[in-house]
């Protein structure tokens, strides 16, 4: 799990907790004040369920409920709902998606690629969105400080009590006695009574032990039956674990600290939780009104105003402690209450109860509707049910059992990171205006997956992607959108809907819906200004792939990739991207005899966002191997922290004899077998082989690339006695065409006997139909 996972992850549940909870809230506030004259147990189980709400999944409810309470995407608008000119970043695929094939591993003898200690480069933290980070930040450094404050507040009462004097026997003890037995408290021997000198008002605190704290003013002051409902009203707080609630508001408080509505709500379950003890006292007959009235005054007055008493604790610092008076409650209505109160009324029966599960089971779930709801002005284009993963033109799984609607959704399965057409949509009626692309999406992934649209315009290509809107994790439905404007009289002559997969898992993706939406208030017909659209490159647009993966791949090199005449005066080894880089993160990946001595007098370093370099001292006549990210080092990435492909840059430097210049022959292709492109293959065929140009290191990497892969369940792949030829067992079938590659941008396990990988190679081949 990312540290950019943990963040992207932690902001969206915070947003639509707060504000499914400000919902959640305003609906048990007007419950509450229809039930002013109900049970207050009743009225104070409604204000626990906003405690209880505030930890459940944001997710419940999802397709199950579609109710005009739920909050679905409306209530909830990213951070980067409309992507700037920098989110649109410029798409270089020339490799494509692929993962090693199980079971050829390299060997163990295939040259080191990982970093020998001395010449690694220390990693870089991965790239946050700067917004995001801040946001995070002061909300940790909130929740941290309310926690420290509740910690800090805790363990000093702790210690005040600890100190004080235990009462074990005697007429204060004999009374707490009597209490438990009127209001049912049969474990009253394990609750330790202690009495302080200082002013404070009676309170209980704590989960596993309880504790009441009784000012000895209380003791010589109050009457007999005054100490009796005093207590009573303690024992009552105990029976009802009301200290352990008191420690869930703590919790919450703090998640939410920046929340108001949770606060007000906090202070309204204390009110009610005070009414609810009253009421007990008087129901069991403890004392009567007027006496427990008169105890509820004098103890306020003997504690000085101070509810909980002895180190003047703020609401949330008083975490696990009740007592007679709290702060925030409302002492005049608690009179009123206790003067009007009558056996007969206001019970909690099995009305209440049902009444208390009933509100529960409705409004707790607010996940929102599965299926989207068109907004103002929205226009929809094309809906797919992909109740037939055939519709989706990709050979994907269809799952009857998990859908949003319809018969069916589309299931992707993927062991690494990947993106995957969905659809493409010819000529779609856009002209001055937004074209949305929306759908549901689910998830089982270790990171996230989020939707991308290419547009095709005047013969180029464009996309808009926004991986802050996305799907994270282990999440259920959610509806996710990205948008894309068109200026007056630029039409697209085709769409295409990809969905981006960030890493192994599962996807599930259903109900897509392409939408028209006017452009955002101020716009007129024209795309916003600042929108620069960045084009796709055309010759891999030409080739309308089914599965793209836009890794950062190095655009120029010096020296160059297989130089054998370098000048060993060159003191740095230069890499240029075709991207912005996460800077000042880089894997310098290699070791042993032939990585370049550093010039430990300078450093590596970034010399903008796309160019890096690497201080070295060279030698004469000499073969040098350096490697640009490995398989375990991959802090070359982009800035959207997407690794850089795996790259070996050979070269041999000037005055080198012919054996030292061979050691940087980049690997060519002598032969494929069935040549590539071949769409008449035998069926029957039990093996395809590559061989190269040079003696190999015996490392392979056979890549599947999203289409058929050829390779046989149980084959094991082979090399031949020289060393040049690899040949994989396959089982095919009739009229298939299969594709596969050798080597990808961070498989390259095809290397020559000196270290040097073979290019990416895709190699297709179609087999006769029966």
């Amino acid at each position: 799990m990312t540290l950019e996972y943990v963040v992207a992850a932690t902001l969206e549940w915070l947003a639509v907790a707060s504000w499914q909870l400000a919902i959640f809230i305003g609906l048990v506030a007007c419950a509450v004040a229809l039930l002013r004259k109900a049970s207050p147990r009743l009225r104070h189980g409604l204000w626990l369920l906003v405690f209880i709400k505030a930890l459940l999944p944001t997710t419940l409810g999802g397709e199950l409920l579609n109710a005009p309470w739920a909050v679905g995407q409306w209530g909830v608008r990213p951070l980067e709902q409309q992507l700037p000119a920098a989110a649109r970043q410029f798409v270089a695929t020339d490799t494509p998606v692929e993962s090693p094939v199980s079971p050829t591993p390299a060997p163990t003898s295939t040259p080191a690629t990982q970093p020998a200690a001395a010449n690694r480069v220390d990693p870089a933290t991965r790239s946050i969105n700067p917004y995001a980070a801040t946001l995070f930040g002061l909300w940790a450094g909130g929740v941290t400080t309310v926690l420290g404050g509740v910690a800090i507040g805790y363990l000093g009462l702790v210690r005040e009590v600890r100190r004080l004097r235990s009462v074990e026997e005697g007429p204060v003890r004999i009374a707490l006695e009597r209490a438990a037995l009127a209001v049912g408290v049969t474990d009253a021997q394990k609750i330790d009574l202690r009495i302080t000198d200082r002013p404070a008002g009676t309170f209980l605190f704590g989960v596993r032990r309880p504790t009441i704290v009784l000012p000895q003013a209380a003791v010589d002051q109050l009457a007999p039956d005054e100490i009796l409902g005093v207590l009573a009203h303690e024992l009552v707080h105990w029976r009802r674990r009301d200290t352990l609630v008191g420690w869930l508001q703590a919790v919450v408080g703090a998640l939410f600290w920046f929340h108001p509505l949770v606060w007000w709500a906090s202070a309204r379950l204390r009110e009610e939780r005070e009414r609810c003890c009253d009421d007990a006292v008087l129901r069991h007959a403890v004392s009567d009104r007027d006496t427990y009235g008169e105890a509820i005054v004098r103890s306020l007055t003997i504690g000085r105003g101070r509810p909980i008493g002895l180190a003047k604790p703020t609401p949330l610092a008083a975490a696990g402690l009740v007592g007679v008076f709290e702060r925030g409650a409302t002492l005049q209505q608690r009179l009123e209450d206790v003067m009007n109160f009558r056996p007969t009324r206001q019970k909690f029966g099995w009305r209440s109860m049902a009444t208390l599960v009933l509100f529960g089971l409705i409004f707790l779930p607010m996940a929102g509707s599965s299926l989207a709801q068109l907004a103002p002005g929205d226009t929809e284009l094309v809906t797919l049910s992909l109740d037939d993963a055939a519709e989706s033109a990709t050979r994907i799984e269809t799952d009857r059992d998990v859908k949003v609607e319809g018969a069916a959704s589309t299931r992707i399965t993927t062991q690494w990171p990947t993106t995957v057409c969905l659809a493409e949509v010819e000529k779609p009626d856009v002209d001055g205006t937004q074209l949305v692309y929306t759908a549901q999406v689910k998830s089982d992934l270790d990171q996230s997956a989020s939707l991308e649209m290419w547009a095709h315009v005047d013969g180029g290509t464009y996309f808009s992607r926004n991986p802050q809107v996305a799907v994270f994790g282990k999440s259920d439905w959610k509806r996710l959108e990205i948008p894309f404007f068109f200026k007056a009289g630029q039409r697209p002559d085709k769409v295409t809907l990809n969905v981006i997969i960030g890493g192994p898992g599962t996807v599930w993706v259903d109900d897509i819906r392409l939408l028209k939406r006017p452009l955002p208030g101020g716009f007129g017909a024209a795309a916003p200004a600042n929108e620069k659209l960045s084009p796709v490159k055309k010759e891999v647009a030409d080739k309308a792939p089914v599965v793209e993966t836009p890794y950062p791949q190095i655009v120029e090199s010096i020296p160059e990739f297989g130089a054998t005449d370098v000048d060993p005066s060159l003191d740095t080894i230069r890499v240029t991207f075709d991207r912005d880089m996460s800077t000042p993160g880089m894997s310098w990946t290699g070791g042993g005899e032939d990585f370049p001595d550093i010039d430990k007098s300078r450093q590596a370093e970034w010399i903008d966002a796309r160019i890096c370099v690497l201080p070295v001292r060279l030698a004469k006549a000499k073969f040098y191997r350096v490697g640009v990210n490995s398989k375990s080092f991959q802090n070359f990435k982009s800035a959207d922290g997407k690794p850089a492909e795996h790259r070996v840059l050979s070269f041999a430097t000037a005055g080198a004899k012919r054996s030292v210049q061979r050691k940087a022959h980049i690997p060519e292709i002598a032969e494929l077998s069935p040549a590539n492109g071949d769409g008449d293959v035998d069926p029957d065929t039990k093996t395809i082989s590559v061989t190269f140009d040079t003696k190999m290191g015996g490392g392979m990497s056979w890549v599947r690339t999203g289409g058929w892969f050829p390779g046989a369940e149980d084959g094991r792949a082979w090399w031949s006695k020289d060393g040049r030829t690899c040949t994989l067992p396959v089982a095919l079938e009739p009229g298939v065409t299969y594709q596969l590659s050798l080597n990808g941008s961070h498989y390259v396990n095809f290397q020559s006997q000196h270290g040097v990988p073979a290019p990416t190679t895709v190699w297709s081949f179609t087999t006769e139909a029966e």
